[in-house]
This record gives C-alpha cells, structure tokens and sequence, in this order.
C-alpha cells in the first residue's frame, strides 16, 4: 500500500461516521445518509487519485456533502403540491437548517453562467485555472464570472432572507421571506419530505 492510499484510507476511517451521523440528521433517513456519504467518499478518492491538493479536509469533506445532499434532492424530483404561506422559523430550527444551508439551492438560482464556476470556486474549492479549463473559458473571464456570480448571491441573499446583524455588524441569522418563491419552495420540499 503507498503511502497515499494509506493517507485516504485514514482519512475515510476518521470522517466517515462523522460525515454519516451528520447526513442523518440532515435528511432523516439512514440509507440516504449511507448513499450520500459513500458518494462523497467516492469523490474524495477520485480527488486523491487525481493529486488534488486538498488543505483544510473536514471544511472540504462536509462542504461537499452539503452539495452532494442538495444534489440528491434534486434527483429526487420531489413535486410540491402546494407551498404553504407562512414557513416561520420553525423549520429552520426544527430541521437543523443554517444559512449556509440555503446557499447551494440560492446558487442554482443564478443563471447557469455564474453558478456553475460560483459552485466549483465557493463550495467545492476548485482552484480558478481547474474552473477555467472546464468551463472553457480565459483565466481572467472565469474570475469574473464568479466575482459576478458572488454580486449576484449577495443580492439574491438579500431579496430572499430577513438577515439579522448585531451591533458590531456581523452576521447573526436570517428567515427565507415568503416572498422568495423559489427558496420557500425548496425549503417546503425539504420539509414535507425530511422533516
């Protein structure tokens, strides 16, 4: 065994139960959360296999299994019937739901052209010129693209959610507002079907 695949097979021992127990309590449902984690766990041995660098492990095996879990409620296919009025923040708290949590779904909303570098650059830590190469584009129109594509998801945060800041103004919580169809959609959808 080389010391590499020594390295990755330490590193799926030590996040593994981590990751599952995490993914449990996101979607409440333990073969989910099984098919889940083996895929992100999939991901990171094509990463290694691949000599992709990656520095912070924990922050890049749970970013990934944020996305790969709206990924797979994507998939899903999961049709509203109806999207209630009022989602109130008991969803949130009742579900585990933070902000971080509405960003992925927030970035899908953004026109492809952003989101798909946005996504590669912010969640899942690509380097710029690996996001160039595969989105076919200069190094420098691909760091504008996702510059563009943070303008847009700040402004976008800012239309859907009520933010709250403390005195110091830093971030302190948000609530989706009803008005924000798309994200009160999602939200209804993750709460009809985990929650």
């Amino acid at each position: 065994m080389t010391d590499k695949s020594a390295l990755l097979r330490s590193v799926i021992t030590e996040y593994y139960g981590f990751l599952k127990a995490y993914l449990i309590r996101k979607c409440k449902n333990e073969q989910d959360a099984e098919d889940i984690v083996q895929e992100v766990m999939l991901k990171l041995t094509e990463n290694f296999q691949r000599g992709k660098e990656i520095s912070n492990v924990k922050a890049w095996l749970f970013q990934v299994s944020r996305n790969t879990l709206s990924d797979f409620y994507k998939q899903m296919s999961y049709e509203l019937k109806e999207v209630p009025k009022e989602l109130g923040p008991s969803v949130e708290e009742h579900c585990g739901l933070t902000a971080y949590d509405y960003l992925i779904p927030m970035i899908s909303f953004l026109p492809d052209k952003y989101a798909q570098p946005l996504l590669l650059s912010d969640i899942e830590k690509m380097a710029q010129t690996q996001i160039a190469k595969e989105i076919g584009l200069g190094i420098s129109a691909t760091k504008m693209r996702i510059q563009r594509g943070r303008v847009k998801l700040k402004e976008l945060f800012e239309d859907c959610c009520n933010i709250e800041y403390d005195h110091q103004g830093n971030f302190v919580s948000c609530t989706v507002k009803t008005s924000c169809t798309p994200l009160v959609s999602h939200l209804s959808s993750f709460q009809k079907k985990y929650c």
